[in-house]
């Protein structure tokens, strides 16, 4: 999709976070929402407040100080327009397959920010009581799935590299 290829990775959480919030309202009306609509109505919010609230935290992967214009030239288009494009692509989709896309796509951009967040901010933040995405790059790092933790053979202690 080039809603998350073709473009940064804090425009990608702007075109997502907008297009969520489109199709939820859409379904205001309804009286019942589904745990997957719920979710990414969640995460959505919370990484939005990461970028806005907690930008030590997103600063080794958003790039948000970046005007549109020096990005995309003098054709700069609205993120709006782009979330609103993703939001009516996303809508063909039936409903249930559609919030269920949405969910890997907020578990993928919140698994991405929270391996490639620096360490020191993740040690901050757990010395203030945490941040959801410092659970998320603990849980990573138990399973092996970030290179900031090393397991020498031998140890059965983790090492943290705080260098990156």
């Amino acid at each position: 999709m080039p809603y998350v290829v073709d473009v940064t990775y804090d425009e990608s959480l702007l075109l997502w976070h907008i297009a969520t919030e489109l199709l939820y309202s859409e379904d205001g009306n309804r009286e019942q929402r589904s745990d997957d609509k719920s979710f990414c109505k969640l995460l959505s919010d919370y990484m939005m407040y990461l970028l806005i609230m907690q930008p030590a935290m997103m600063a080794a992967v958003a790039g948000i100080e970046v005007k549109p214009v020096d990005v995309k030239g003098d054709r700069s288009k609205s993120v709006l327009f782009d979330a609103s494009r993703l939001a009516k692509l996303l809508k063909k989709e039936k409903e249930e397959k559609r919030w269920e896309l949405l969910r890997r796509v907020w578990v993928e951009l919140l698994s991405y920010a929270a391996g490639n967040c620096r360490a020191n901010a993740h040690a901050q933040q757990v010395s203030k009581g945490g941040e959801l995405l410092t659970f998320v790059w603990l849980l990573m790092a138990h399973f092996g799935l970030t290179d900031q933790f090393q397991i020498n053979k031998g140890h059965a202690r983790a090492k943290l590299i705080a260098g990156k």
